[in-house]
Formats: structure tokens, sequence, C-alpha cells
């Protein structure tokens, strides 16, 4: 009710304020996904986390530019792809760069699985492809430890 005892028609009852933005920071294999295997990586980065800050990092930029230079399939429509989202200042080249600026709280959408068991073990939340088109949401390890396969080196 207003003030002048007449309903405005807008309510917030039922209404949830958003939660925490998540960092999601892509890896420059997830950006071939829409290309290679036909992935809607933005709708399905928001499926899983719907208040998602999908970024960027320079490091990947980089690493795409040069895969461009070299004439990899699909690196020019990646790097364009990277474009519609905001950037990450890093330093660093490889996986070495991302696992660096990676943070607990963080996500990150990758295919390699090295890379997923070492970002795992630092309390980050890794995206995987799933069923070619679809990501699938790999818990952080509980212990801090790297999760037993990646301990093994069984990868």
């Amino acid at each position: 009710m207003s003030t002048t005892g007449k309903s405005s028609g807008s309510s917030s009852v039922g209404r949830e304020a958003p939660g925490p933005r998540t960092r999601v920071l892509l890896d420059a294999n997830a950006l071939f996904l829409p290309f290679v295997a036909g992935t809607d990586l933005e709708g399905e980065i928001r499926r899983l986390i719907e208040q998602a800050e999908i970024r960027v990092p320079s490091s990947v930029l980089r690493e795409l530019r040069r895969l461009v230079a070299r004439g990899e399939a699909h690196a020019r429509e990646a790097l364009e792809l990277a474009g519609r989202f905001a950037v990450t200042p890093n330093q660093g080249v490889g996986d070495a760069a991302l696992v660096a600026l990676a943070r607990a709280g963080d996500a990150v959408v990758t295919a390699d699985r090295e890379l997923q068991g070492r970002l795992r073990a630092r309390g980050v939340e890794v995206l995987t492809p799933r069923d070619r088109v679809h990501l699938h949401r790999q818990r952080r390890a509980r212990s801090g430890r790297p999760p037993r396969a990646y301990a093994r080196g069984n990868y």
C-alpha cells in the first residue's frame, strides 16, 4: 500500500535479491566450443551460474591472437567471441597464467583435464564440456588437496 492507501501494483513479495556475482574466466579452448561442438557458451554458463560475470583473461587473448596468426581453424571466430566479454588483465602465458589469476570463489570454463585438477585443488570451481553441447559444473575440491585422480596422475 502506498501512503494514499492505494496499492501501487508492484510488490517485492516472492522476489529474491540477486546473489553475489561469480567471476567466470574463460580458457582459450572454451571459446572454441561454439564452433567445434555447437555449444551455446554464454547460455550454458548462465544456466549453471545465473549471476555469472564472464571474463576473458588477457593471457587468453594473447594465445588466441597467436593461434589466428598460425591459421588455426576457428581461432578468428574464437577471438571475435572473446571480444564480447570483459577482459581481466593478467601476466604470463598458458595454464600457469590462468591458475595464477583464478581464486577461490571464481569459476573457470575449460576442457583441459590437467588444468581442471590444478584449479579445483586451489578451490576454484570448473565448468567442463559434457555431451558436446552442454557444460557440467565440477565442484571445488573440499580439502584443498588435488582430487585423487589428479594426484595419482590419472587424467
